[in-house]
């Protein structure tokens, strides 16, 4: 193994110290779109653009190497609603928007999200909660407060039986067990 330069000057971390999405209304900008057109569906990257949460996700990718909190967007036949929902919700977002059927013209746009937990298990059984991206809508809706966040996605009962529930971890931990903080 290699020495660690300044080891004696190196403030222990113990993790936990990062910062803690809270499931909300918000108002985003979208970063990154990659078309799965074998799956249809479009990944779209996004991050806070404003309060404590502001630059958030990209932290996370500098520091990490991932992108938390990604939304998926289908656009297979039994899906297409959804999906124009959320095309109308950009369009009316942001001004002169153009649907051309170019996932990058998405990039650098706003959009309106409300997130809420989802229980999932760890690698390790753990049962945990991350945040998700609930309902994708207009801007002006999140302005205006026009939006619910619904409680906690819970696992089904027979899959939450399955799970080791560290009741010492918090309860709030938004990302994968592999994530140092």
């Amino acid at each position: 193994m290699r020495t660690i330069d300044n080891w004696d000057n190196i403030t222990p971390s113990y993790g936990g110290e990062g910062r803690k999405e809270i499931p909300g209304g918000y108002i985003v900008k979208i970063t990154y779109v990659e078309d799965v057109k074998e799956k249809e569906y479009l990944r779209v990257e996004w991050d806070y653009t404003d309060g404590d949460m502001a630059g958030a996700h990209k932290e996370c990718y500098d520091n990490f190497g991932f992108w938390p909190a990604p939304m998926f967007r289908s656009y297979k036949q039994k899906a297409t609603g959804m999906f124009k929902a959320f095309i109308e919700a950009v369009g009316q977002s942001n001004q002169g928007f153009a649907w051309d059927w170019n996932e990058k013209q998405l990039v650098g746009k706003w959009i309106g999200i409300v997130t809420r937990e989802e229980e999932y298990t760890s690698n390790s059984g753990e049962l945990k909660t991350r945040i998700i991206v609930d309902q994708v809508l207009p801007a002006v809706d999140i302005l205006n407060g026009n939006y619910t966040v619904r409680p906690t996605k819970r696992k089904e009962a027979s899959n939450r039986a399955n799970a080791v529930v560290d009741m010492t971890a918090p309860t709030n931990q938004s990302f994968d067990e592999d994530t140092p903080f």
